[in-house]
């Protein structure tokens, strides 16, 4: 899958640094039956660590196109909602 085009007018602005994603995944230390709520996921590079503890993922995010191709970046997972609102 191509990576997204970031938006001007969403502000878009994507997480990529491996060293920080594994340091807010440390951080929020996630375990199985957690519940997360994550706002903007973007590509999702953030929400599949969260999604690998077993947490209940539920990511609202406002563009449409990464909101309705998430899933399929991320294996359509059971523990994954996507919302496509703003919040």
């Amino acid at each position: 899958m191509k990576p997204h085009r970031p938006r001007k007018r969403f502000g878009q602005h994507f997480l990529h640094d491996g060293n920080v994603i594994d340091r807010i995944v440390a951080a929020i230390a996630p375990v199985r039956d957690d519940v997360i709520i994550e706002i903007e996921p973007g590509e999702g590079v953030l929400t599949a660590p969260l999604l690998e503890s077993g947490a209940r993922v539920i990511a609202v995010e406002l563009d449409r196109d990464l909101a309705s191709t998430l899933p399929r970046r991320l294996g359509a997972p059971d523990n994954l909602e996507v919302i496509q609102a703003d919040i």
